[in-house]
């Protein structure tokens, strides 16, 4: 089953059981290698009538995940947020 199918059967669901569904925290992130990601067509996939945008980096229960799945970004965030707290402590 294709992943189109799937967004339109979670679409269906939602719908039935009343639900809905927050659209402005659904996105896609492609997930490979540096050198495959490129390579990637893009595609265009729907829920709820809207079409989900791609993105590179989320933040997923307070953790940054990247398309390479290095944990750059959120070692960074960590990195900052550590010496702004010291920076005031020290202040």
């Amino acid at each position: 089953m294709d992943f189109q199918k799937n967004l339109d059967r979670l679409t269906e669901w939602a719908n039935t059981w009343q639900l809905s569904v927050s659209i402005n925290k659904c996105c896609i992130m492609r997930v490979a290698s540096r050198h495959r990601l490129d390579d990637v067509l893009l595609r265009q996939f729907v829920l709820c009538n809207t079409v989900l945008n791609y993105v590179d980096l989320i933040n997923n229960l307070g953790i940054l995940v990247d398309s390479h799945l290095t944990f750059e970004a959120h070692i960074d965030y960590i990195v900052q947020k550590a010496a702004r707290r010291i920076y005031i402590t020290f202040k």
